[in-house]
């Protein structure tokens, strides 16, 4: 997989800014204020190969990070599927990188522990987790809200 940086990723948008017509009736949504400090993004491969979906890490918090590194965990509860992920340096703001790749089809019926570490600015460490089901595109997985609260799919490592 080649590292891959973009500042031309689909954007979280709150429930109330979206398209809120259903199949049948209009959709019904919590209003969400909070703004997203870090998430994962699914995009579509950009090289038409339509059965492969790529997770970025999106940051959105002002700041440019020192570095970014993904790692799967493999299937959820399988430790012995690790391998390292891609790692990045000076991520910017409104910058995506990319994290790991998933085959809509032999990757779609399990679950996959994705873990990513952070360096801000001023020298903090995070890692977050999230584990991964059933992928669709696009989904959004909010790993840290703008008031520090995490999203509900992530957990905070260290």
């Amino acid at each position: 997989m080649k590292k891959n940086r973009t500042a031309d990723f689909p954007k979280w948008k709150p429930p109330q800014e979206k398209d809120k017509r259903g199949p049948v009736a209009p959709v019904s949504f919590e209003p969400e204020y909070r703004k997203p400090k870090y998430y994962f993004s699914f995009f579509d491969s950009p090289d038409s190969n339509k059965w492969m979906l790529e997770l970025y890490f999106v940051n959105v918090s002002g700041k440019t990070l020192k570095k970014v590194a993904g790692e799967s965990g493999g299937f959820a509860g399988e430790a012995s599927a690790q391998w390292e992920g891609e790692k990045y340096e000076n991520v910017k703001h409104n910058e995506a990188v990319k994290i790991i790749e998933f085959h809509r089809m032999y990757d779609s019926d399990f679950i996959k522990q994705l873990d990513v570490a952070l360096i801000t600015e001023d020298d903090k460490r995070k890692q977050y987790r999230s584990v991964i089901g059933k992928t669709d595109s696009p989904r959004f997985i909010i790993l840290e809200w703008d008031n520090g609260e995490l999203g509900k799919e992530a957990e905070l490592i260290r």
